[in-house]
């Protein structure tokens, strides 16, 4: 799975791989790549979260 990390502009790429861990940045954009089948523990806060669409 790769994470995709917006964070003003500037795209930063994370590859996680089984076990690994990432704490996402406070107001960073992100969003997942998936490949293939995989499973993700995701803790979100929640309040004031948004959306974009992403290109088909």
């Amino acid at each position: 799975m790769t994470m995709i990390l917006d964070d003003g502009g500037e795209e930063r790429r994370v590859e996680l791989s089984a076990g690994s861990t990432l704490v996402m940045p406070k107001g960073v954009w992100h969003r997942a790549l998936v490949p293939e089948h995989s499973r993700l523990l995701a803790i979100t806060y929640g309040a004031g979260s948004q959306h974009r669409p992403i290109a088909a």
